[in-house]
């Protein structure tokens, strides 16, 4: 059976990576990939129930903070809250606008997850550059900035949200280990990116508009910022499971929403109960499925005897870690 399950993972992994060629949703194919596996599963083994509802718990939690951590997004966003980013941006000049929103983008993708962050950023790059070409190297500089700042901080991507909720690693020794490295693999581009953008900007928008300056949309801002930002101090403070503690910063974000809704009653579509509709399920979904696909390998054991595999051919750690950072 163990070899069934590893040709079965390899064929639904790589149908994932090539989503784009066989248009077949890498959701879709990650959850038929766990359904197959825990088939295959429950009906070789007596104690099934108990491993999977104890991973399905795992997984659970991991989904309902990365719902909650987007729900709080996607109201910021709908409250124009990003908006008051731009305020920070007032150069004209292509190199220090490189550098501006590499930064920014920096820092704010480990408060937000990176994704979230480079469309943000990217948004505001198109309203202040005209230029097609200078412009897709600072929206790849942002790609970068947004890659880098996640890396170093538990909430600021989801792989490092994963491990972090699993109890893998802390907080604080992520920051730790991993802001150095960081802010280098940001640093090293921008330096070499920094002598092929020359020149002023065409035309500077004035991002942030009238309607936007309003004391309710940049009260959200500074709220969702605080709750998210308070995940990892309540887990570090209170021994909480993040979830928890993302919960909480959801519930007073919410209320705070359902009461600026009261004095204004034009204002439903930046409600939660508008937002919850953009919230990425599609990607939610994938997480369910490869996750629950991979804690069944290793229910069977097969992530174990693949760690001692490498471990064999591979005895130095320093190496088996650059190899499967490679592979990754």
């Amino acid at each position: 059976m163990t070899t069934l399950v590893i040709i079965l993972f390899g064929i639904g992994y790589a149908a994932i990576s090539m989503e784009h060629f066989i248009k077949i949703n890498k959701s879709a194919t990650a959850l038929l990939l766990a359904a197959m596996l825990w088939f295959l599963w429950f009906s070789n083994s007596t104690n099934s129930s108990e491993l999977f509802f104890h991973h399905l718990a795992d997984v659970a939690g991991i989904v309902f903070f990365l719902m909650a951590a987007m729900t709080i997004v996607e109201l910021i966003d709908a409250n124009n809250g990003f908006d008051q980013i731009t305020s920070l941006i007032t150069t004209g000049s292509k190199l220090k606008l490189m550098w501006i929103t590499s930064v920014i983008t920096f820092f704010l993708s480990a408060v937000l997850d990176n994704l979230t962050t480079s469309i943000v950023m990217v948004a505001i790059l198109r309203k202040l550059m005209n230029e097609s070409e200078d412009r897709m190297i600072l929206a790849g500089m942002v790609i970068i900035a947004a890659n880098a700042g996640g890396a170093f901080s538990p909430i600021g991507d989801v792989t490092t949200a994963m491990l972090w909720i699993g109890g893998q690693v802390s907080a604080m020794n992520i920051i730790k280990e991993l802001f150095i490295p960081s802010i280098i693999a940001l640093i090293v581009p921008l330096f070499i990116q920094s002598f092929f953008i020359k020149g002023e900007l065409k035309r500077t928008e004035k991002l942030v508009s009238k309607k936007v300056q309003t004391a309710s949309g940049k009260f959200i801002f500074y709220v969702g910022m605080i709750s998210l930002l308070s995940v990892p101090v309540a887990k570090q403070l209170f021994h909480v499971p993040p979830v928890i503690g993302i919960f909480f910063g959801l519930a007073i974000i919410w209320i705070i929403t359902e009461l600026i809704h009261l004095f204004n009653k034009e204002s439903n579509h930046h409600r939660v109960s508008s937002v919850l509709s953009r919230i990425d399920l599609n990607s939610l979904l994938f997480f369910v499925g490869i996750l629950l696909a991979v804690n069944c390998l290793q229910s069977m054991n097969i992530l174990n005897l693949f760690a001692e595999l490498l471990d064999h051919f591979l005895p130095n750690k320093g190496v088996m870690i650059s190899v499967l950072g490679l592979f990754s």
